[in-house]
């Protein structure tokens, strides 16, 4: 992040044009809430600097995150993205959504708090906004496991100069909104966050993928409707057919195929170890609990 451009005066985030210079700025800093001194010196850009303190290094992470909580808080306003139908449907379809109430910093659960939650009649979503960190795998699982439908916003690629006007546009804009989780595709998402996404290089024999879970080794498939021929993915159980998108992605489960993931009510535990999915505890809707080790052979 760069020089730090905003300040909390009270309980408001103001930009460095908005106070007087030197300590009658009366700021603090917005992560660290130790005070500001104002700088607007001839020589250099305005900006607020750590009055006795060494710069934290946090505060305009921490306004900018504020700023878009703000925001949403005020116009109760977001782009949701639809629902995938399939696991490789990766649109970004959907439309800005205008909710009845906001909640800031809501404890969703014992370990996870969320960083705005919307409400509409019964339904609710929860925001994240991603500025430095994006949504771990261990927090997407909870999530899931919560049922919370989430979306997250990217402002990662924002620096300094930022207004309220540009994060705005970015909570409306699909480019920057990727859906988390929901209750409602609970087997896609179940599959993005238990399987392997792999590479496939087409050629004129027949389709590749690199980093087979199982052997490590690159695996050999064809489109067994067109081709036909030898196919280690097709009499492998970590293979799942790419509906004909050979140029683009390969959604590999390891052993997981035999598993019904409509049916997944919670993700009890997973490990994975380099993107590669090593152990898996389910518990099942009907009260079973099933796992499966998928380490290397």
């Amino acid at each position: 992040m760069e020089e730090l451009k905003y300040g909390l005066l009270g309980e408001k985030l103001v930009h460095i044009d908005e106070v007087e210079k030197g300590l009658a700025c009366n700021c603090l800093c917005p992560h660290c809430k130790t005070q500001l001194i104002a700088k607007k010196g001839a020589h250099r850009a305005k900006h607020f600097a750590h009055y006795k303190l060494a710069d934290c290094n946090h505060g305009t992470e921490t306004a900018l995150h504020l700023m878009a909580k703000n925001i949403i808080m005020q116009t109760r306003k977001v782009f949701v993205p639809y629902v995938p139908k399939t696991e490789y449907d990766f649109s970004n379809r959907g439309k800005v959504v205008v909710f009845e109430r906001v909640e800031l910093e809501k404890q969703l659960s014992s370990g996870i708090r969320g960083d705005v939650v919307l409400y509409s009649g019964e339904s609710c979503l929860n925001v994240e906004i991603k500025v430095t960190h994006e949504v771990d795998l261990n927090k997407t699982i909870e999530l899931f496991n919560l049922g919370i439908p989430t979306i997250e916003v990217d402002l990662s690629d924002i620096q300094t100069n930022f207004t309220p006007d540009i994060i705005e546009q970015r909570l409306l804009d699909n480019d920057y909104v990727r859906l988390i989780c929901s209750p409602k595709g609970k087997d896609v998402f179940a599959r993005w966050i238990l399987g392997e996404w792999k590479d496939t290089h087409v050629t004129s024999y027949g389709v590749y993928v690199n980093d087979c879970p199982l052997s490590r080794t690159k695996a050999y498939f064809s489109d067994y409707y067109n081709r036909g021929g030898p196919c280690q993915c097709h009499e492998c159980t970590a293979f799942m057919r790419l509906s004909g998108q050979f140029d683009e992605k390969l959604l590999c489960y390891g052993c997981l195929d035999s598993i019904d993931f409509s049916k997944i009510e919670k993700i009890l535990h997973l490990e994975k170890e380099e993107n590669h999915t090593c152990v898996v505890q389910l518990l099942m809707n009907d009260g079973n609990t099933i796992e499966r080790s998928l380490r290397t052979r």
